[in-house]
């Protein structure tokens, strides 16, 4: 479906990172239909240009994406060949939901191959207007006339046997919160223990820390984070981590 448009919208809720997998799963595929551009409306104002520049996210880039799995999701992005673009609103004088949606037109106004897979937070990627007004994916159908796939994965949670369960609109829009503008509802049950199968291993070295590190802590759980050294040679603490997990020192 993604092959007979031009954008692919995907939203997340900002407190969930396994959202962040699921988008990273979609990008091989994604590049393969002919897509170019990965919009974020998570960056900080430029941060787009430093990214596209260096290759990979920092500390700076974005709230959110100082979390390890949107650090992930960026750096595979690239990897892939995306061009990075923010199309945030920072002007709030303005209407931010059309603004976004005309920071997006003039991606695909500037090359007639230009396909975009945007991802968003929440109700921006609904297609039709709501009783609180027009979202982001609505102004942008009137602006370009071209129909998104929207995707939802922040409505709908469930216990499934399978890790992603894709179900269309219009089987579930009869249930008052699930009666939104979108094509598909996403049950996304990935789990951290699915990253190295959706991300790829990384080259690794084993490290021992003592048992009097833990010791000096004086905790019973510490966060391990783990950086990739090319990144924290030059940005050390500013880098983000490729992992970070919670370990017991019991």
């Amino acid at each position: 479906m993604a092959r007979d448009t031009r954008v692919v919208m995907l939203n997340e809720n900002h407190w969930y990172p396994k959202h962040r997998l699921f988008a990273i799963a979609l990008l091989k595929k994604l590049k393969k239909s002919g897509y170019t551009h990965l919009a974020l409306e998570a960056l900080y104002p430029n941060q787009d240009r430093k990214i596209n520049e260096r290759g990979y996210p920092t500390f700076n880039s974005g709230y959110y994406i100082k979390e390890p799995f949107f650090g992930q999701f960026v750096r595979k992005a690239k990897e892939l060949g995306f061009v990075i673009i923010g199309y945030e609103n920072e002007n709030r004088e303005i209407n931010r939901e059309l603004s976004q949606a005309q920071n997006l037109k003039q991606i695909l106004d500037e090359n007639p191959n230009n396909k975009i897979f945007v991802y968003a937070g929440l109700d921006h990627i609904l297609e039709k207007e709501t009783k609180s007004g027009k979202r982001m994916a609505a102004y942008f159908k009137e602006l370009i006339g071209i129909n998104p796939l929207t995707i939802n994965q922040a409505d709908m949670v469930g216990s499934t046997h399978n890790e992603l369960t894709l179900i269309p609109q219009n089987l579930v829009n009869s249930f008052e919160k699930l009666d939104k503008a979108v094509d598909f509802f996403v049950i996304n049950n990935l789990t951290s223990s699915s990253q190295d199968r959706i991300i790829g291993e990384n080259k690794t070295q084993e490290f021992t820390i003592g048992p009097h590190r833990f010791e000096e802590l004086n905790a019973e759980e510490v966060l391990i984070k783990i950086y990739k050294k090319s990144e924290y040679d030059i940005y050390k603490s500013r880098s983000i981590p490729e992992r970070a997990t919670l370990k017991k020192t019991v």
